[in-house]
C-alpha cells in the first residue's frame, strides 16, 4: 500500500493536467462517414440483444464502403475504401466471409487481423487492443485508404470506453491523423439489479 501511495505522489509530482479554455477553442463540423449516423474519428456502438443482426449491419457497413455503394434511406453514398475487421467472435472462413459475400462486399477491399504473429514467427496469440495498437496502425499504413475500423464484440479489450481513449492516445483517431470511424457490435443485458426483468436493457461495459 505504501509502496503505491508512494509512486501515485511521484506521477503527480512529474505529471500536469493539461486543460483548455472553451473560449480558446474554435468549434469544428462533425465529418461523417454515414451521415448523421457514424461520424469520422468518434465511436459507434450497435447494441441490441443476441439474434437481431447488430453484425450483419457492420458487415453491411463494409459492403458500402468497399463497394462505394449508397447507404440505406436515401441518406447519401459511402466513400469507396478499404475496411479493417478486428475479429475475434466469428470464423472468418465460415461465418465472416460468406456474410460478406451475401452482402455483396468487394472481399479484396476487406481485411481481417485474427491474431498477432510472435518475431520468430513460430506462434501466435490473439489480437489486444490495449497492446497492439502500434501494430494496428502500421497495418493500416501498408493496406492504405482505410475507411472504416469493425471490432468484433468480443475482441479483447473491446469494451466501449475503452476503444476511444486508446485510439486517441495513439493517434489512430485523432482530428490530426486519418480519423477513421470505429464501429463495434455489443450484446445488451438485462440490468444488473434486476437480471430477469423486462424493460431497460444495458450494454457490455
Amino acid at each position: 500500500m505504501q509502496d503505491h501511495a508512494t509512486q501515485c505522489i511521484r506521477s503527480v509530482a512529474v505529471a500536469n493536467l493539461i486543460a483548455q479554455g472553451a473560449a480558446d477553442v474554435t468549434p469544428e463540423p462533425v465529418q461523417w462517414l454515414w451521415p448523421g449516423r457514424v461520424a469520422l474519428g468518434k465511436l459507434t456502438l450497435i447494441t441490441g440483444e443476441a439474434g437481431l443482426g447488430k453484425s450483419q449491419i457492420s458487415v453491411s457497413m463494409a459492403a458500402a464502403v468497399t463497394t462505394g455503394s449508397d447507404w440505406p434511406c436515401g441518406e447519401g453514398r459511402a466513400p469507396l475504401g478499404n475496411v479493417v475487421i478486428l475479429a475475434a467472435e466469428d470464423g472468418v472462413g465460415d461465418t465472416m466471409v460468406p456474410r460478406l459475400m451475401a452482402s455483396g462486399a468487394n472481399r479484396e477491399r476487406v481485411h481481417v487481423v485474427t491474431a498477432v504473429s510472435a518475431a520468430d514467427g513460430k506462434s501466435r496469440r490473439a489480437f489486444d487492443l490495449a497492446a497492439d495498437l502500434a501494430l494496428l496502425e502500421r497495418k493500416i499504413g501498408e493496406i492504405g485508404d482505410v475507411r472504416l475500423i469493425i471490432v468484433d464484440p468480443s475482441a479483447p479489450t473491446s469494451e466501449a470506453g475503452l476503444i476511444p481513449t486508446l485510439m486517441r492516445r495513439s493517434g489512430v483517431c485523432s482530428s490530426r491523423s486519418a480519423r477513421w470511424p470505429i464501429v463495434s457490435a455489443r450484446p445488451s443485458y438485462p440490468s444488473r439489479t434486476h437480471p430477469k426483468a423486462p424493460g431497460p436493457r444495458r450494454s457490455t461495459d
